[in-house]
């Protein structure tokens, strides 16, 4: 076990101090029995190079968090730019007097072949959907 290890099972916190980061303070430090700090000063070396490795390691793993973060809001913000678009056309249609079109045109002049009245004998119901469906292929 290291001399952090060992300082942070018996309760204590350390923490980085001075400019370089060397020294290391340990809270709660008025816990802290005279055996225990002459501990700490004997190890101030060993302790302030786990902190900053374990310093390290803990900003690499935000890094990595950030990253995916960054990664799933990508993702949100293309499905949202998506369905802008949709309304965007939908409002647009609007606008215009305009109902999305519930079928494709290919789709459109299949139905028109379908329902054409020389394949009805003449009748008024094809004769009425064929003119609807030639309205909607030419608007």
């Amino acid at each position: 076990m290291g001399a952090l290890e060992r300082i942070e099972a018996a309760g204590f916190r350390v923490i980085l101090t001075g400019d370089t980061s060397d020294t290391v303070d340990v809270f709660p430090d008025e816990l802290l029995t005279p055996k225990q700090r002459a501990w700490v000063q004997a190890h101030q070396g060993e302790l302030a190079n786990e902190a900053r490795k374990q310093l390290v390691l803990r900003l690499w793993d935000g890094i990595d968090d950030l990253l995916d973060e960054r990664k799933e809001l990508h993702t949100k913000i293309g499905e949202l730019n998506y369905r802008l678009s949709l309304y965007i056309q939908l409002a647009n249609m609007k606008t215009h007097n305009q109902s999305p079109k519930p079928f494709a045109d290919d789709e459109l002049r299949s139905l028109r072949r379908l329902c054409h009245p020389d394949k009805h004998g003449g009748s008024e119901a094809a004769t009425r959907l064929t003119q609807k469906l030639n309205a909607m292929l030419s608007g």
